[in-house]
């Protein structure tokens, strides 16, 4: 009897979802982040452990220590965790205005009118400011919202360049300065991001991280072709899946995710494998606006909250961060920030950067953050 109902419940699922998500997956927050691909994902393309019960939460010691395990396999950089909207723009205009020689910026939307005056008056004092944005999936909506920001930006003698169409989307979120200090952003630099936007930035001045940063930025300037190889670093197209299951694939205790999106269906189904192996997982999604006028992720989270992973929808902001932690407060905790969505687009096809954090401070702060989050909502 229990299969069943079981049986029914995913059919169900799999109408909704044809519902929710039949038209173009639209993002409440910003007109330009609505335009990014997605592939739907069916209820019914979820495995069969949605039929497995809820895990108990392990007790986990939170103790503050450093993870050698984690510090050996991606090195044991310190750097600086941003969170959005309590930091604001300071550690951005901080960045940018303390640039003595070069600033190269890779981004998919750039409006704010502070930031972007920041990099206006770097170009005119002499810094050499480079900026490649996302254009084409914008103009095949036939909207530029990046043309102004790259106007100003080239009048002050920088340069701005169109990102290359070999992506879907350049959705990466980069700001690299004297070629030694780098800012890995989820958000964008447009001003709804830096006041009601659940966020996340990762400062680091790595050399291994920073120089890999700047080989993609010039191979991206250049349009050629470039193969990443830095363990710390995710990038999309080349590694991000990989290194996203990873994580989740080996997380034994605990696993704390926020995403946007909730399309990819070897994620979910990873989230689901993970709860029926008995890690307690727990998942915060955007409330993402749908053409129907429904929550685009609401079908996707009954699923996995069926198949035993806690899943909620934020409301206290707007979930546009990407985030991963695993294991905290154990030996092998890790974690990970970036601009990757669930999403087969975000992942196979777009130009993305995240980054994996082992530094405890970083993680103690998602930890914080994300617990606040999920007692909110």
């Amino acid at each position: 009897m229990r299969t069943h109902k079981i049986k029914a419940l995913i059919t169900a699922l799999a109408l909704a979802q044809v519902m929710f998500l039949g038209g173009v997956r639209a993002r409440a927050a910003s007109t330009a982040e609505s335009l990014r691909a997605a592939a739907p994902l069916s209820a019914a393309g979820l495995t069969a452990t949605a039929a497995a019960p809820a895990p108990s939460a392990p007790a986990v010691a939170r103790s503050a220590h450093h993870s050698s395990h984690a510090a050996q396999a991606y090195g044991s950089y310190s750097g600086t965790l941003i969170a959005e909207p309590d930091d604001g723009r300071s550690p951005v205009l901080d960045l940018i205005n303390g640039a003595q020689r070069s600033i190269d910026v890779t981004i998919y939307t750039i409006s704010d009118s502070q930031v972007v005056d920041a990099l206006v008056a770097a170009a005119q004092r002499g810094v050499a400011v480079r900026v490649i944005y996302n254009y084409n999936s914008f103009a095949h909506k036939h909207i530029y919202p990046n043309d102004k920001a790259a106007n100003a930006i080239i009048s002050a003698g920088g340069q701005a360049r169109q990102a290359s169409s070999a992506f879907t989307i350049t959705h990466q979120k980069t700001i690299t300065v004297d070629g030694a200090t780098s800012l890995i952003m989820t958000f964008n630099l447009s001003a709804s991001y830096f006041s009601n936007t659940r966020d996340f930035g990762y400062i680091t001045a790595d050399p291994a991280q920073v120089g890999e940063i700047e080989n993609v930025f010039q191979a991206d300037w250049d349009n050629t072709g470039v193969s990443p190889s830095e363990p710390s670093l995710v990038w999309s197209p080349d590694n991000s899946r990989s290194k996203i299951l990873d994580i989740i694939n080996n997380a034994r205790r605990t696993l704390l995710v926020d995403n946007e999106e909730t399309a990819d269906t070897q994620c979910m189904n990873a989230l689901i494998d993970a709860a029926k192996r008995g890690v307690s997982v727990r998942f915060l999604t955007a409330v993402l606006s749908s053409s129907s006028g429904g929550d685009g992720n609401a079908a996707e989270r009954d699923v996995l909250n069926q198949a035993g992973v806690q899943a909620k929808g934020a409301t206290n902001h707007y979930m546009h961060g990407k985030m991963l932690l695993a294991d905290y407060g154990t030996s092998s905790e890790r974690g990970f920030i970036g601009s990757e969505n669930f999403s087969s687009t975000s992942l196979d096809k777009n130009r993305e950067l995240g980054v994996i954090l082992t530094d405890q401070s970083a993680l103690q702060k998602i930890d914080g953050i994300f617990e606040s989050d999920w007692s909110a909502n």
